[in-house]
């Protein structure tokens, strides 16, 4: 019974370590240049706002971050290939899985009534699929920007961390005697 017991464990240990290690360890992702659909920001601006999100996903362990000189000469020379920018969802997924990245970040600003939204998504390259999105809303100003790519940031890195392993399912009430109802006397 012992061995049996024991076989049991080193095979149950066996299918779900290398499971837990793929998600313990930091996902590599391509941070894609802010697209700004509000028309509010200029080419610097965005840039600025791009290596700011970059820099806020890459803190603790949840992500590396594919370098953006390294980023930009891929995007570069995919352009001279089609003669387009590489702002569609398609082109940035086979852009970051050139780069060995695991995901690619797209995010947008939009400008909604007198706000700005933040929008980015996370894509799975193994599957070409997003992964997770978050939103943040704000004055449409670079300082209140800043806050929201911070808060996006977070939201990305905290919903990644808390993936990692997965939360157990309760378990069923064990069987036994079910009590007796009350009954109020009153």
């Amino acid at each position: 019974m012992r061995t049996r017991f024991i076989a049991t464990t080193v095979a149950l240990a066996a299918l779900l370590l290398p499971a837990l290690a793929a998600h313990a360890a930091p996902k590599i992702v391509a941070v894609f240049k802010i697209e700004d659909r509000s028309g509010r920001f200029g080419t610097q601006a965005c840039g600025q706002l791009t290596e700011y999100l970059a820099a806020q996903l890459a803190k603790g362990a949840t992500f590396r971050v594919v370098p953006q000189a390294q980023l930009r000469a891929r995007m570069k020379a995919k352009k001279k290939e089609s003669y387009r920018k590489c702002v569609a969802e398609q082109c940035q997924i086979a852009i970051g899985r050139e780069l060995a990245a695991q995901k690619s970040l797209a995010t947008r600003i939009v400008q909604i009534g007198s706000k700005c939204a933040v929008m980015s998504t996370l894509y799975d390259l193994k599957t070409a699929a997003s992964e997770q999105a978050a939103t943040a809303k704000a004055a449409c100003n670079q300082d209140a920007l800043v806050t929201a790519l911070e808060n996006v940031a977070r939201e990305l890195r905290t919903s990644q961390a808390s993936g990692a392993a997965p939360t157990p399912k309760p378990k069923p009430p064990a069987p036994g005697p079910t009590p007796e109802p009350k009954v109020d006397t009153k």
